[in-house]
């Protein structure tokens, strides 16, 4: 409803709900306004939650809110933390807008990496990567957090996300690794690790068969590069990555379990991995969103006079006929199926069967012109509706099959072979 209050102060906001007296259709019917909080509900972003230091998102690898086309080669994959921390490719990078389970990827094929900086102290990380693997180098990386042409795995301040010979991806941090192999290469999967400053982890979404391991890692990192697809350290060729990657977040906080599940069903949405979520996750059935509280002024004031009148009007249902082909009978009426669109759930509507459908003549032909007519809305909730038929349909009718019965009379002999006979044909009408 349109409602124009006056008397508000300054800037005060004022929120409020308008509501009809009972759902049906009806002139006049009253409407009470009440003053209310007003809830914005927000899709979720990893930047909603604390310490998101890098943001890696192949949906939207230039940060335009636009995706490249296809074949792209992409140089500087841009960074959605908000801090600007881009990554740099060695060579152009193929984007692929089905690369990863139908859906945007940056194609690595064990030559192409990308470099960029971060600046990562403490003892807590929280990292996700969307990754398709194929078979790769025995220590392909996925993520690589150390120093600058450092070597990532043999120092208690960096870490890695790689392979380690089998199709899982584990976090390595100096030497250390925890893992869980996923069933198969060439299959996408959310992969998860994270040091809360005693113990680091590791998780595969895979259904109800995901499970967490983990391992002693305590101490402070100390990391100011990272590289994607590569180690660091560039010149390690075992750490070159083949396959598809389409988004990696990384947090310098150890996220509680309720903000990772939000992420991991923030990702798993996005990237059509939702049944990999354990049936017992709280984004199994829909992704996590926002619902924020606005602030008002409510309580400050009273409405007078909050009670209205307005109108409720019939929505429109579309009925749509398909002819059913007959045999010609010598009628002009038919038989056809019908479906009804625009119906809201719940509602039971439908059309009285006294309606009439007609061919515009009785003989054989494709695609005859069948009018209908007397098309009136029944059932239990045909009063909040209207209907707009196609009162205009098209139909077959087909010819008719006639048996003959022949009967020989006989015949005096002639020297001819002509038989003279008599018939009688059924199945006229």
């Amino acid at each position: 409803a349109y409602v124009n209050i006056s008397g508000i102060i300054d800037n005060d906001i004022i929120s409020y709900t308008a509501r009809f007296d009972n759902i049906n259709v009806g002139q006049a019917k009253l409407v009470y306004i009440t003053l209310s909080n007003l809830i914005n509900v927000t899709n979720f972003s990893p930047t909603n939650l604390t310490g998101c230091a890098l943001w890696f998102d192949a949906a939207d690898p230039l940060n335009t809110g636009t995706p490249p086309a296809n074949g792209t080669s992409i140089t500087t994959w841009y960074d959605k933390s908000g801090y600007n921390r881009n990554a740099t490719a060695n060579t152009g990078i193929t984007y692929n807008t089905t690369g990863l389970n139908n859906k945007p990827a940056l194609t690595f094929t064990n030559s192409q990496w990308l470099l960029g900086s971060v600046p990562i102290t403490g003892n807590t990380l929280t990292i996700f990567a969307i990754v398709n693997m194929t078979p790769s180098k025995n220590n392909a990386r996925v993520l690589s957090l150390s120093a600058p042409n450092t070597y990532d795995f043999n120092n208690i301040s960096y870490m890695n996300i790689g392979r380690m010979s089998n199709t899982g991806l584990v976090p390595d941090r100096n030497g250390v690794t925890t893992g869980v192999n996923p069933p198969s290469y060439s299959t996408p999967y959310l992969f998860e690790c994270w040091f809360d400053g005693t113990k680091m982890y590791s998780t595969v979404q895979m259904g109800n068969s995901t499970s967490v391991v983990s391992a002693a890692s305590s101490g402070n990192f100390n990391i100011s590069s990272f590289a994607i697809g590569s180690n660091c350290n560039t010149t390690d060729t075992n750490g070159y990555f083949y396959g598809f990657i389409s988004e990696i977040i990384v947090y310098n906080t150890s996220l509680s379990i309720s903000d990772r599940q939000q992420v991991e069903g923030y990702l798993s949405w996005k990237w059509g991995l939702q049944a990999n979520l354990p049936t017992v996750h709280p984004y199994y059935n829909s992704p996590p969103t926002l619902l924020n509280n606005i602030i008002n002024s409510n309580n400050n004031y009273q409405l007078f006079n909050p009670i209205i009148t307005g109108n409720i009007f019939q929505k429109l249902v579309v009925v749509q006929f398909t002819g059913i082909p007959k045999i010609y009978d010598g009628t002009l009426g038919t038989i056809l199926s019908y479906t009804l669109s625009g119906i809201i759930p719940g509602d039971i509507v439908d059309i009285s069967n006294n309606y009439y459908a007609n061919y515009s003549d009785i003989y054989v032909g494709l695609s005859k012109t069948v009018t209908i007519s007397n098309i009136v809305l029944t059932s239990l909730h045909y009063y909040n509706y209207y209907i707009n038929p196609n009162n205009i349909t098209y139909n077959d009718i087909y010819v008719r099959l006639l048996t003959p019965t022949f009967f020989s009379i006989g015949k005096v002999f002639d020297r001819n072979s002509f038989a003279p006979v008599y018939y009688s044909l059924s199945g006229f009408v």
